[in-house]
């Protein structure tokens, strides 16, 4: 737990350094001890809270759990609700149409393609193609290049290295707001399972939360089956041994999803408040972390159950903690604002919604540091993810380097090509400008 210990410290010298206070870090520690941390991982993360889910009873329970422990701190608290539809979709009337200039292809959902992940909009989404293939290094994709077109993925799930690569990848594709991405994979038998699970009913936000995309399974076989002269090019693309990048001229590629309105649900944040002290406490420093997880594992045999103790469990517990560290200390001249989401697993739904509908002027919050993973950290280091998008990497190292009593070295993203910086929180509120 000794990870645990030296990160709370040096996220509560980080803060006092941001708001001029005097706390010292053995201040700020002494109300954090390893048995309190583990009393409230245990709690979260047990089998009776089934994964905390979005939306479940289970995940509401934990939101009452942070409210009460906010209140009881004295925090200003507030339980922020927002809205999500039960859908389902009707893969008979979905399609995707591949248009070329000479021939095209009309790939079915109930046939020739299915739904991945991402949303299902309410039009037609698509735009000129894009073939992406070969050996792919996701570095070597510029995202602007795919804004607004639709992105033809070659992928290659073949091995465990393969498949945490396409993650990076498919990461990047999000970066870069391809207006639709269709994924060819190499494996027939994901599209045949997809083809199973994309009738079952799905939640989604309404309106507009979190990522916003669009990803659909197709079959190579079947596109080629269509537009016989682009199967030469596909088996080219993908036997290539750089990364491909092809706009297809004359090629465009348009989705037509159609789905059905089963219900309604609504999921919770958990947002608190300690107010500062003075004219700066009108500001606001940022803490934010999920509290969400991905459930149970319908039909799994054995144990089933997605507990989450690192993801987010000891995030939301750093959380607490350091609410309560503050709250017992001297007030900070800038409020602090802890900010508990659900839904990130889902593609970052809760702290979309709230960046979007703030319970304090989101122009007043002038850093967000988010709590994502840490009870796995090694025992002398740190990693600080986005710390090269603000100032805030240069306090870090300052305070840190000031402070060596904490045996914490503060470093940067260990594996960049997997696109973290947009797969958290965090994220969200860099959007927002924060």
């Amino acid at each position: 737990m000794r990870s645990w210990l030296m990160i709370a410290v040096a996220a509560g010298v980080l803060t006092s350094r941001l708001l001029g206070q005097a706390t010292t870090p053995a201040a700020a520690a002494a109300t954090i001890t390893e048995r309190d941390i583990r009393r409230r991982i245990d709690l979260i993360a047990a089998d009776s809270m089934l994964g905390r889910a979005t939306p479940s009873p289970e995940l509401d329970r934990t939101a009452a759990y942070l409210a009460a422990e906010f209140r009881r701190l004295g925090l200003r608290t507030t339980v922020q609700r927002y809205p999500l539809q039960r859908r389902r979709l009707l893969p008979g009337r979905s399609t995707i149409a591949i248009a070329g200039p000479t021939a095209t292809a009309a790939l079915s959902l109930a046939a020739d393609a299915a739904f991945m992940q991402g949303i299902v909009p309410d039009r037609p989404i698509g735009g000129p193609l894009v073939i992406l293939g070969g050996q792919i290094d996701p570095a070597a994709i510029i995202p602007d290049s795919l804004t607004g077109r639709s992105v033809l993925w070659l992928a290659d799930f073949s091995t465990e290295a393969a498949a945490a690569r396409a993650d990076a990848i498919g990461a990047t594709l999000i970066k870069g707001k391809a207006s639709l991405v269709l994924v060819a994979p190499n494996d027939p038998s994901l599209l045949a399972g997809l083809q199973v699970a994309q009738t079952a009913e799905r939640v989604s936000p309404v309106g507009s939360a979190g990522l916003e995309f669009t990803v659909v399974v197709v079959s190579e076989a079947a596109l080629a089956r269509q537009i016989p002269a682009l199967a030469p090019r596909l088996a080219a693309i993908r036997a290539s041994t750089q990364t491909v990048t092809a706009a297809e001229p004359g090629f465009t590629a348009v989705a037509s999803l159609v789905d059905s309105t089963v219900g309604t649900a609504t999921a919770p944040n958990v947002i608190a408040v300690l107010p500062g002290r003075g004219a700066a406490a009108a500001e606001f420093v940022a803490f934010s972390a999920h509290f969400d997880h991905l459930g149970v594992a319908a039909g799994s045999p054995g144990d089933s159950v997605y507990n989450g103790a690192d993801d987010n469990g000891s995030g939301t517990v750093g959380l607490l903690e350091l609410a309560r560290g503050f709250s017992r200390g001297p007030r900070p001249a800038r409020s602090l604002l802890f900010v508990a989401v659900s839904g990130e697993e889902k593609g970052l739904w809760g702290s979309g919604y709230f960046t979007k509908h703030p319970t304090v002027p989101i122009d007043r919050i002038v850093a967000d540091v988010n709590i994502d993973m840490i009870g796995r950290n090694w025992t002398d280091t740190v990693g600080a993810i986005g710390r090269e998008h603000s100032d805030l990497g240069e306090t870090l190292d300052r305070v840190a380097a000031r402070h060596p009593e904490l045996r914490m070295t503060p470093i940067g993203d260990v594996w960049p090509t997997e696109g973290r910086f947009y797969r958290s929180d965090h994220y969200n509120f860099a959007r927002a400008g924060v």
